[in-house]
């Protein structure tokens, strides 16, 4: 470790909480804290699309993320935001937050390159129609990986199929909306003033309730978030009960990372919306 002009080296405390990368906190006296990255595994690009993905999130509706200081092929420095108890209208705030950067859309469905939900490559090219972006670019790819690794059997790839079909039935139209795109609560982060600060997102122009599903797929987020949230962008009746049509995506990518505890959750959704 390079030396930080004090004739000390810096300080290197592990971190918990990802089940990815490595991650640390870096400090040396008279300088900023960092928060390092290191996955000596990643694969190509991996660092290169979280620090856009953060970047874009940023510049586009002006919230809250670390800002990067350097990255590599197999690392990412971002600033060290030494979490507070969160103040009393974080639940507040975040919802409007996320309400506004879903006020940021355009015509098609994708981004302008291709990223990682956790390490699953996450396919982004461009498509006018949001049902055959969320077939073929989420559901499909994740699923035939699976089957190819006798995760999922050929039934539930015929209901897959069914519930494709089915989607219009389920999926009121909405626009391609700013996503962050992996937004379950353990990527909500507090910053030192106690505020909410989004960290690795997987993001790209999808539909909006697709977030606020994953908000509610291991626990979820209080009430105080999503009236919020409504307040600034209303939604269409009945939000809640597609909210397991949305999560199949992110239910097949740990079925696919983390194995055969996730297939009966996956079965559940195929088994109630095909």
């Amino acid at each position: 470790m390079v030396s930080n002009g004090y004739g000390r080296q810096p300080r290197r405390q592990a971190l918990s909480g990802g089940s990815i990368s490595q991650a640390w906190q870096v400090s040396a006296p008279g300088k900023d804290a960092l928060f390092v990255k290191v996955n000596e595994q990643a694969p190509q690009g991996f660092f290169e699309a979280e620090a856009e993905g953060l970047a874009y999130l940023h510049h586009s509706a002006n919230v809250h993320v670390p800002q990067v200081q350097a990255i590599g092929a197999q690392f990412l420095i971002l600033d060290y935001l030494k979490p507070a108890p969160a103040r009393t209208d974080f639940w507040l705030t975040l919802g409007r937050q996320l309400a506004a950067l879903h006020g940021c859309t355009r015509k098609e469905f994708g981004f302008f390159n291709d990223n990682f939900c956790g390490s699953t490559p996450q396919r982004n090219s461009f498509h006018s129609d949001g049902y055959t972006f969320f077939a073929e670019q989420r559901l499909w790819p994740l699923a035939n990986f699976a089957h190819a690794q006798a995760l999922l059997a050929p039934g539930d790839l015929a209901d897959l199929e069914r519930l494709i079909q089915r989607l219009p039935e389920h999926i009121p139209g909405q626009p391609a909306s700013l996503l962050h795109g992996d937004l379950w609560s353990g990527n909500i982060h507090t910053s030192p003033r106690g505020e909410p600060v989004f960290i690795d997102p997987a993001v790209y122009f999808g539909w909006a309730e697709i977030d606020l599903a994953m908000t509610v797929l291991f626990g979820g987020f209080p009430d105080t978030f999503y009236d919020a949230y409504q307040e600034v962008r209303p939604l269409e009746p009945g939000w809640r009960r597609r909210l397991d049509v949305y999560n199949l995506y992110p239910l097949l990518n740990h079925l696919v990372l983390f194995g055969g505890a996730y297939l009966p959750r996956v079965r559940q959704v195929l088994q109630q919306f095909s």
